[in-house]
């Protein structure tokens, strides 16, 4: 066993030990992420593998698993990182501290709020969040996606329209796009 699986099955039975159960998921360093948007690793739920990205230099074993918590959460909540990924990290990051290993529950805490910060919310990343929502449900309603959306954000449905008014049209024309 490589270090790096090593320490995603240390990252797995610490953390989230009733997630995956069967021994599925599986890490691969790749040379391309078979998305185009992320830069050094993802949750790939489809293959059921963390990708990272050959060009991804870490320098220790806390940045490891810093990175699998991050891409974990990921699979256990959703492809964002919403009020419900980022709730289930910051458990990650509690654990962390009861466990004694300060120095990844400092590093976790750092990722969230970098997040944080770097995260804006505009309509193309509703635009984004809604294309995905309909590739993996073509038939949603437009309820349902907005409700996704929003809830992605840490919005309620009605805050997220308030707030955005072109919205309907804007998933009428992601409807289109994706026929």
């Amino acid at each position: 066993m490589t270090k790096i699986q090593s320490l995603f099955n240390e990252v797995k039975t610490t953390f989230f030990p009733r997630w995956d159960s069967a021994n599925k998921w599986r890490v691969q360093r790749k040379a391309k992420l078979s998305t185009g948007y992320a830069r050094g690793a993802i949750c790939n739920n489809k293959t059921k593998t963390i990708e990272i990205s050959r060009t991804l230099v870490l320098n220790n074993d806390n940045e490891y698993r810093c990175l699998f918590a991050h891409e974990i959460c990921h699979a256990v909540t959703d492809a964002y990182h919403g009020q419900k990924w980022q709730t289930r990290y910051l458990k990650v990051a509690n654990q962390a501290k009861l466990l004694r290993m300060q120095t990844l529950a400092k590093m976790i805490s750092e990722d969230i709020k970098n997040i944080q910060d770097a995260e804006v919310v505009n309509l193309s990343v509703i635009q984004q969040n809604m294309e995905d929502a309909i590739n993996f449900h073509p038939n949603a309603s437009f309820e349902a996606v907005i409700e996704f959306v929003a809830n992605n954000w840490g919005y309620t449905a009605d805050g997220l329209l308030k707030k955005y008014k072109s919205i309907k049209k804007l998933f009428d024309k992601v409807k289109r796009d994706a026929v």
